[in-house]
């Protein structure tokens, strides 16, 4: 299955307990739109039913099957002649269940079936579709967001990318000699330096931890 959002925002529609974006499309794993948003309507289309039960979510499921249901004892959906068929589960305060996980409000996420690409996000204790992918997707990494293409640099080196939604790691860098820094200049271990802060004389020494600084030789 995948998801378009062929318009421009108007007005969204309700159904299942899911908010969809005016212009979005309900496509089935055979290609076939089976529903869409239409200026706050659900319009439906008369599509064949899939040979061998319904398709979600990059899997098959047999006919009559339904999930476990969430914390609130609630089946999300279940699998009807072909058709998933999803159930209007009251909504969670603080966040969304989907397929089995609790996402916080506001978490927006990809999905993918393995061909086709959609965007949602968790708004008011339902998920909203916002419609198909970016072609470039950016990364999410240790809480902040990267550009597509954005490569991270350590000490001259790239440790990793953005390529298109993923962190790619490009491989370790070349250890690096520890040096002390003064003043902007920069110098190697056994080095020493006369009135370096409190010190009459001060050594660039290694440490424990791999890294360089100056200690006081002389006071």
């Amino acid at each position: 299955m995948t998801w378009r959002d062929d318009s421009s925002p108007s007005q969204s529609c309700f159904k299942d307990g899911h908010s969809y974006r005016d212009g979005f499309k309900f496509v089935n794993a055979q290609g076939c739109t089976e529903w869409q948003c239409r200026h706050g309507t659900i319009t439906y289309n008369s599509c064949p039913a899939p040979p061998h039960g319904c398709f979600k979510d990059g899997r098959t499921y047999p006919n009559h099957y339904q999930p476990a249901p969430d914390a609130a004892g609630c089946v999300e959906w279940q699998c009807e002649n072909g058709k998933i068929r999803y159930n209007p589960c009251p909504a969670h305060k603080d966040g969304c269940w989907r397929n089995g996980y609790f996402y916080h409000d506001g978490f927006t996420k990809y999905t993918t079936d393995g061909r086709h690409c959609a965007i949602w996000q968790c708004s008011n204790g339902h998920i909203e579709y916002l419609g198909a992918c970016p072609e470039k997707r950016q990364c999410r990494y240790r809480g902040r967001q990267y550009a597509d293409g954005y490569k991270h640099y350590e000490n001259g080196c790239a440790t990793w990318m953005c390529s298109d939604g993923t962190i790619r790691w490009l491989g370790n860098c070349p250890s690096r000699r520890a040096q002390c820094e003064h003043n902007g200049a920069l110098y190697s271990i056994g080095t020493r330096i006369e009135h370096f802060k409190h010190c009459a004389t001060a050594e660039c020494t290694k440490q424990n931890d791999g890294s360089a600084k100056f200690t006081c030789v002389l006071y």
